[in-house]
């Protein structure tokens, strides 16, 4: 037997045309979105629906995350058919694409929709039951799948087959035009963090430092913009002196994304002490022209990381005469 085919195109207003023989009255597609990720949505696909569901042309499906997913259940149409034509099935295409590709990919046809119902009356009076109900919401195609970060659309039309009761006929349109509905959405991955592989930080002269993130930052990216950069240490004290420190930097995009990468840190005292000696001692020798037991008195000393050790060079024994000492610390 010998298929024609009917097409039910998405157009900016929809009108129906019944001086056909046969054809789409409405057109449903069915879709599980953020918006509703609880049970799978139907939306319009005739530009003056006046049902309860969203229309599909110009809708926005939302933003959607690595890992989350935008499934096309399938698609419901109604069709009318009169004089002795017989709808065979029905049929959605459907292709996603980004919104700045210059060359468009071919529709793909997803699968027959199921023949559900007669409905009753006829929009033509000599045939019954021509009104019927063609639906699947089996598919299970995730829209989003192999896609990277950008914005989308997601165009679609649904067709059925039919034979004529006096062909030849070809493809008919239900209405006039040829505009496909179209949606849009918006894939948005994670951010990717860069970090410096090493840094080094000089500690002040009380004993602390400090970081930004825009030391540790080194060219973070996320596709639709970073919204905060933030470390996990930023100051440090004379207790880090020795062994790296790991710091962490979390780059968060506008969805709340989020990606990390480490830097070591090394933390550095390059502030030396600082001594005063004590006054001069003036002592008086024994019998052997020499002292000994001689008190020197105690330095002032400083240090932003604290003193380790105070010691001097002075003898035992002094002779008579100057002898000059040497304080370190």
């Amino acid at each position: 037997m010998k298929k024609f085919y009917f097409v039910f195109f998405i157009l900016l207003s929809f009108t129906k045309i019944f001086a056909q023989d046969s054809g789409i009255y409405e057109s449903y597609l069915i879709l599980d979105t953020n918006t509703n990720p609880i049970a799978s949505e139907f939306y319009d696909l005739q530009g003056n629906a006046s049902s309860i569901n969203p229309d599909f042309i110009n809708a926005n499906l939302g933003t959607y995350q690595s890992g989350e997913s935008l499934i096309l259940r399938g698609a419901e149409i109604k069709t009318f058919k009169c004089v002795a034509d017989d709808i065979l099935n029905g049929q959605l295409e459907y292709r996603v694409y980004l919104q700045s590709a210059s060359t468009l990919p071919v529709f793909q046809n997803v699968s027959f929709l199921n023949f559900i119902s007669n409905d009753g009356a006829s929009l033509c009076s000599s045939n019954s039951f021509s009104l019927q109900t063609w639906r699947n919401d089996a598919f299970n195609i995730n829209v989003l799948s192999g896609l990277s970060s950008g914005d989308y659309y997601l165009e679609v039309f649904t067709k059925a087959e039919y034979t004529p009761s006096t062909p030849p006929n070809n493809f008919r349109f239900d209405s006039n035009g040829g505009f496909n509905y179209r949606a849009s959405f918006r894939v948005d991955n994670p951010p990717i963090a860069n970090c410096v592989p090493s840094l080094s930080v000089n500690l002040d002269t009380s004993g602390n430092a400090t970081i930004t993130t825009a030391d540790i930052d080194n060219g973070s990216t996320d596709d639709f913009g970073i919204s905060s950069l933030s470390l996990d240490i930023n100051s440090f004290d004379c207790s880090d002196i020795g062994s790296p420190v790991t710091v962490t930097l979390t780059v968060t995009d506008t969805l709340g994304q989020t990606d990390t990468c480490t830097t070591n840190v090394t933390v550095n005292d390059t502030t030396a002490p600082t001594i005063t000696a004590p006054a001069n001692v003036t002592v008086s020798a024994n019998a052997s022209c020499e002292a000994t037991g001689v008190t020197l008195g105690t330095p002032t000393t400083a240090d932003n990381c604290g003193v380790a050790t105070v010691t001097n060079d002075a003898p035992a024994t002094f002779p008579l005469g100057t002898t000059t000492v040497t304080w370190t610390v």
